[in-house]
């Protein structure tokens, strides 16, 4: 039971009930100052990255290494000293 509101703004953080905000949305339909949904791609860099991208900002040199939930490796890593390499791509630290 949230409260009937005009405007909504969120920001993410550690917890905040994102899809319990996009319901009320829905439900209520109040004004939004910024876009809920989007917010999902905050919680993973690779789709922050491939946003990035999409949109032609500069990012920094990187390499993205999937893994299962359970820590299994789906790319081929290997890490040396001075760099590390996701299936053939080196990255100097």
């Amino acid at each position: 039971e949230w409260p009937i509101c005009n405007a909504v703004v969120a920001f993410h953080s550690e917890g905040f009930p994102l899809e319990k905000a996009e319901a009320y949305v829905k439900l209520r339909k109040p004004f939004l100052i910024n876009d809920l949904p989007s917010q999902h791609i905050l919680h993973d860099r690779r789709k922050v990255y491939a946003l990035l991208q999409a949109c032609n900002i500069d990012v920094a040199p990187h390499v993205i290494m999937n893994r299962t939930k359970d820590g299994v490796d789906l790319n081929d890593f290997k890490e040396e000293e001075d760099f590390v390499m996701v299936d053939g791509e080196k990255i100097v630290k």
